[in-house]
């Protein structure tokens, strides 16, 4: 929040497809927890990541037309076989970074900017000697280019990095910036 980001709570719940499509710390191999009586198809499933509930919510933001959207979430993610819940941060940026007091051209978050936000939590943490930054084998859902991987050890404990160009098209959403943190697992 103090970054300038919007707390968002969501519910729990997501679609198959969206739990498939934005696996998040999950890597998709393990399995999503089954409603048995959902509501709608789109809560058949309890999220496996929070990323899905923040893309749905920049969804509405941006059919709204605003020029920019910075939001976050501290929340719970639920996997199966065996079932466990864990405690997630995640967050989304779209659209230019507000510059107050300054006459610059508005400019788009960039990269950069996303992983120092990160390193800005991990140090209000304590944890930023702990933390290793990883280019390899970024989530299918991000940029390849543009995307990192936060780990302790081999423990993979956070993920960073722009939406793939063609998924971005795929949901008729304009580029962002997203990342989601084991939070639970860094306190």
């Amino acid at each position: 929040a103090g970054e300038g980001l919007t707390e968002i709570i969501n519910l729990s719940f997501a679609s198959e497809k969206m739990n498939r499509s934005f696996h998040g710390l999950t890597g998709g191999g393990r399995r999503a927890v089954s409603v048995l009586n959902p509501l709608t198809q789109e809560q058949s499933e309890m999220r496996a990541s929070l990323i899905p509930g923040l893309i749905g919510t920049l969804r509405a933001h941006a059919e709204q037309k605003l020029k920019s959207f910075l939001g976050f979430e501290l929340g719970k993610v639920f996997y199966g076989d065996p079932w466990e819940e864990r405690q997630h941060l995640a967050g989304v940026l779209y659209g230019h970074r507000e510059r107050k007091g300054l006459r610059v051209p508005e400019t788009a978050w960039t990269f950069l900017e996303l992983k120092g936000l990160l390193e800005g939590i991990l140090e209000m943490m304590g944890m930023e000697e702990m933390i290793a930054w990883s280019r390899d084998e970024p989530p299918s859902f991000l940029h390849p280019g543009k995307a990192a991987t936060l780990k302790t050890g081999e423990t993979v404990v956070g993920i960073l990095g722009e939406i793939h160009p063609n998924l971005s098209e795929e949901s008729d959403l304009p580029s962002f910036l997203l990342f989601e943190l084991d939070f639970g697992r860094l306190v």
